[in-house]
């Protein structure tokens, strides 16, 4: 379980920056 945690934190991180990048352009 604890595994899941950061694998989904990083995927929500991941899509923030693609969000905040494609903004930014």
């Amino acid at each position: 379980m604890p595994s899941k945690e950061p694998l989904s934190m990083t995927t929500v991180v991941f899509i923030l920056s693609i969000f905040i990048y494609d903004s930014n352009m």
